[in-house]
Parts: C-alpha cells; structure tokens; sequence
C-alpha cells in the first residue's frame, strides 16, 4: 500500500477577519479632555492642561473649589457610554465600521457631554467678586478657552497620539 498525499481544505467563515478587527480594538484607545499643552492665555505660565486640573480638583488651599467637569461627566454617562460602546464595537466586529471611526464617534459625544457639563455652572457659584470680573456668573467660564479646549484623540496602545 503506497503512501499517498493528503490534502487538506479549509474554507474561512470569517473567523480570521473577526479575530483581526478583535485585536484592532484591544489596541486602541480614546482620550477624552482638555490634551493641548497650550498657554492658558496671553503671558500666562500655567497651561489648558493645568488650568483643569486645578477647576477639577481645586487647590489645597480651598482658593479654587473643586468644580469635576471631567469625573462627574464620566460618572453621569456612564451607563450611556458603555451601551454605546457596546453597540459600535459590535459594528466592528460584524465589519460595518472601522474602529478608528467607532471610537471618534464615542469620543466626540463625550467631548460633547463635557462641554455641557462646563456650561451647566457646576456648583459651588462664583465668588461676587469674580462674577463682577467676568460679568457672568457661569462657574468655569470666563473667556471660553477651557471649554473649547475640551477634545478627544485617538490613541494606538504604545504609539503615542494619533
């Protein structure tokens, strides 16, 4: 009896693709804040980045109360992001959308939520000596720049900002 080849046939159902766009996703990441490094305004020394981190902890010395713009809105939506994510990331997986786009999508409404969240005029008010300043008694706000510097960016696991 003569030894003969064996030859043997696999057929794809999907399952590389699937496993490929799995991977994709464990690799990436959305960052939801104030990103830029840039000057909080003209002469200043002290940078958009800063400048939340001192809104949203506030200082030691109680000068500037805590104001979460950025916790509070993750803790608020929540629920909401996660059967959000849920669904986009479904759709990568089924092949019906990239995971670059699933995550702008999460992302931008996120973004979007914080920014609402500023506009609100968390609590505690404005001394009124600083509404006097400002003309308005919106907490958090006096020129903008803060809100508008809230964004998002996409993030490769290991290779920097995208």
């Amino acid at each position: 009896m003569a030894r003969g080849k064996i030859e043997v046939r696999t057929k794809d159902k999907g399952w590389i693709e699937f496993f490929r766009r799995a991977r994709e996703i464990k690799d990436k990441r959305v960052r939801v804040g104030v990103l830029s490094d840039a000057a909080h305004g003209d002469g200043e020394t002290i940078t958009l980045a800063e400048l939340a981190a001192v809104h949203e902890f506030g200082t030691k010395d109680g000068r500037i109360p805590e104001r979460s713009f950025l916790r509070s809105t993750f803790d608020d939506k929540r629920e909401e992001m996660v059967r959000a994510g849920e669904k986009l990331m479904g759709a990568v997986l089924d092949g019906k959308m990239d995971v670059d786009r699933a995550l702008g999508l999460l992302g931008a409404k996120l973004a979007s939520d914080v920014k609402a969240k500023i506009t609100s005029s968390i609590p505690p008010p404005d001394k009124p000596a600083t509404v006097a300043r400002k003309g308005s008694s919106t907490t958090l706000i006096d020129t903008g720049r803060l809100r508008g510097a809230v964004t998002w960016a996409l993030d490769d696991e290991g290779k920097g900002e995208k």
